[in-house]
């Protein structure tokens, strides 16, 4: 991220990336830049938004070819019955990520 006064780069917190990614997940404005965010506000901002909002994530994980094909079968049975894109995230490693590329939904954006 770039310092709009100094011009000079920076690595974002950790907390900063949660908050902007939940913020992109809801749709919402992306929120300022604040390095002095704790973990846990980041995790109480996050709870405060998702009251009344169901989000939901299919996490897949990792472990070879043996993954990649149990994950696009799962992910294949989810789309064919109109579920994969009920979910608002997709977390996956390993051989897991290359079959979610395979079966990537259009963004909502």
């Amino acid at each position: 991220m770039r310092n709009k006064s100094t011009g000079a780069h920076r690595c974002l917190t950790f907390a900063e990336v949660l908050v902007s990614e939940v913020a992109a997940i809801d749709g919402a404005p992306q929120p300022a830049a604040n390095p002095d965010l704790t973990e846990a506000a980041a995790y109480g901002e996050i709870h405060t938004r998702a009251t009344g909002n169901e989000l939901s994530a299919l996490c897949l994980s990792g472990g070879g070819i043996r993954s990649a094909t149990f994950s696009l079968g799962v992910m294949q049975g989810l789309a064919t019955r109109g579920l994969l894109d009920k979910f608002s995230y997709l977390s996956t490693v390993s051989g897991a990520g290359t079959s979610a590329m395979a079966c990537r939904t259009p963004s909502r954006a």
